[in-house]
């Protein structure tokens, strides 16, 4: 599967309210571009859920507080 282009129309924004001092904990460790991939990676192990008829392990997760396992894609190592 070829590459997304992340400044291309193909794609969605992901916006969320997040607690100010632990966004900037998070930020202040990662470098620029990190926070994307991360959360594409995060995207993509919760697809694979969904195409494992397993999302229902993420709504336990959020509603009755059972633990999640994602299975986190490898990173890219190719240079674009």
């Amino acid at each position: 599967m070829p590459e997304k282009h992340y400044g291309s129309e193909d794609v969605s924004r992901c916006i969320a309210r997040i607690d100010r001092d632990l966004y900037e904990r998070v930020q202040s460790n990662l470098h620029y571009g990190q926070q994307g991939q991360l959360l594409r990676r995060i995207y993509t192990a919760l697809d694979k859920k969904i195409n494992e008829n397993k999302f229902g392990e993420v709504i336990d997760f959020i509603y009755n507080g059972k633990d999640l396992l994602l299975e986190l894609p490898k990173a890219n190592t190719t240079k674009n």
